[in-house]
């Protein structure tokens, strides 16, 4: 199962990869963050930072508990609900330094507003 994920939002970029926005965590907030401003910035200025493949949709665990849903039917691949005119980063993000607007994901490479 899927952690819960927080969603912070800030403003990016990197000298290899340039985004205006970097939102980690692509659960239902971060997705619809995303697919909401994604209408409004320009094309591939948003990355989405998420390693996993799957999607769950937790709010519908109430559904589960009630025997109305199976815990598999709330699960879809992650690719489906990714915004268009996004990058998908599919990566975890390890560390995050607010003061230096740094962001490290689990590969070592760093994300870095300049």
């Amino acid at each position: 199962m899927n952690s819960v994920f927080h969603i912070i939002v800030r403003r990016l970029s990197t000298q290899q990869n340039h985004y205006k926005l970097v939102i980690i965590g692509a659960g239902c907030g971060g997705l619809a963050c995303a697919a909401k401003l994604a209408k409004k910035l320009p094309k591939d200025s948003i990355a989405i930072i998420d390693k996993n493949d799957t999607h769950i949709y937790q709010p519908g665990w109430t559904l589960v508990g009630a025997g109305l849903k199976t815990a598999e039917e709330l699960e879809k691949p992650q690719s489906q609900f990714i915004p268009q005119n996004t990058t998908w980063i599919q990566s975890y993000a390890n560390k995050i330094e607010p003061e230096k607007n740094l962001v490290q994901l689990d590969d070592g490479s760093k994300v870095q507003r300049f």
